[in-house]
């Protein structure tokens, strides 16, 4: 059984239908890819999920709840967390205090803020810069900053918003390998991104969405090979089987 799901979740501002009967599944232990164009209402289907934005119809459940009507902060006390697009960091606090205070609000029974951020830092590769100061870092480094941050929340559910936007190529993979660990450890991951050869290598799962409305929904296999998919969102470039 899935632990998010949405059902038929539309989202209408005004006259435009943003998003159209969206349904989406995440396992655990599993990452799951949501892709498409620019506009495509991906973040918006996030913001749903979240709880940053309330759905025109259509229903959201957590672990089978229906949390459509609960609250951001609760979702996120539930086990709902996410990044986004825009790099969010607190720029004049240290790495380890940004991970602080996420920590700080989600304390665990019997194991102190502190100990957590240090756990999650040596995790994410960042303990020897715990001390800098986080607008002195690279983007990579950042991202991995969020994504601390965001596992100190202690989500059973992860969203990642392009969280490989301004990543090199080794660092791409660096991040790769993280989140490749932290599925094997039973975390659900529903990850949107454009880098397409790192969505075909995570994700076990791919939606994609074109128009507000779900394009396709398979494997990367299946989605490399959909005509539609190529047509609306991959093209014809070397890209298209990378990675696969």
């Amino acid at each position: 059984m899935p632990i998010l799901e949405t059902h038929e979740v539309s989202v209408r501002f005004g006259g435009h239908l943003a998003v159209d009967a969206v349904n989406l599944a995440v396992e655990e232990g599993v990452i799951t890819g949501l892709i498409g164009p620019n506009g495509a209402g991906k973040t918006t289907t996030f913001n749903v999920i979240t709880g940053l934005q309330a759905p025109t119809g259509g229903k959201v459940e957590l672990a089978g709840r229906d949390v459509t009507k609960v609250s951001a902060h609760k979702r996120a006390r539930l086990g709902v967390a996410r990044t986004f697009q825009r790099l969010e960091l607190f720029g004049s606090l240290s790495v380890a205090d940004n991970v602080l205070t996420a920590a700080e609000l989600n304390k665990q029974a019997g194991l102190a803020p502190s100990a957590v951020v240090e756990h999650l830092l040596g995790r994410v590769g960042l303990t020897d810069v715990a001390n800098r100061r986080a607008d002195s870092l690279s983007t990579g480094n950042a991202r991995l900053v969020e994504l601390a941050r965001a596992l100190a929340c202690r989500p059973s559910v992860l969203l990642l918003d392009e969280p490989a936007s301004g990543l090199d190529d080794d660092e791409t993979d660096r991040f790769a390998e993280i989140l490749s660990e932290l599925a094997a450890d039973g975390l659900a991951i529903l990850l949107v991104e454009h880098d397409v050869p790192l969505v075909m290598r995570l994700c076990r799962e791919i939606t994609v969405l074109n128009f507000g409305s779900v394009l396709a929904h398979g494997t990367p296999v299946e989605i490399q090979s959909d005509k539609r998919v190529i047509e609306a969102y991959l093209g014809q470039g070397p890209d298209v089987g990378a990675a696969s």
